[in-house]
């Protein structure tokens, strides 16, 4: 009778022990589960700095900016668009030149000190320098 106790009691404590062993393997998947989901961002809700309007800056949007450095966003969209179309449209700036977007240039008549045709150039000329038509600049830049 001690033996069958004893052959009962043990496999009792392997029981318990492999339900212990899957018990720790759940506790682990659930802690790796939770360690992943505190390291995601959520959602955001931002005050739009210029009508007060609340938006939400998404986990997309914020793994987005992270990724190409920019800080997060002080507008609402509309409200960045209206400042975009202001600026006088697109993004991504080269520094206010690429011509295009304004009134026509003005030109001046003048008279190529060259070859001596008459030509427009987009400055005034005021007699202290000479000035030259294209052909000629160009001529004279090859050097």
């Amino acid at each position: 009778m001690v033996l069958i106790s004893k052959v009962g009691l043990t496999h009792r404590a392997s029981i318990l022990m492999r339900t212990s062993r899957e018990q720790t393997g759940l506790e682990n998947s659930i802690n790796v589960q939770l360690d992943e989901a505190s390291t995601r961002k959520m959602d955001k809700d931002i005050t739009c700095g210029t009508c007060g309007s609340v938006f939400v800056f998404t986990d997309e949007e914020q793994d987005f900016y992270n990724a190409k450095g920019f800080s997060e966003p002080r507008k609402c969209k509309p409200c960045r668009d209206a400042a975009k179309a202001a600026r006088g449209g697109g993004g991504g700036g080269r520094g206010g030149y690429g011509g295009g977007g304004g009134a026509p240039r003005q030109l001046y008549d003048a008279v190529c000190a060259g070859c001596g045709i008459q030509t427009q150039v987009p400055f005034q000329p005021n007699g202290s320098r000479p000035v030259y038509c294209r052909d000629c600049f160009q001529a004279s830049r090859s050097y």
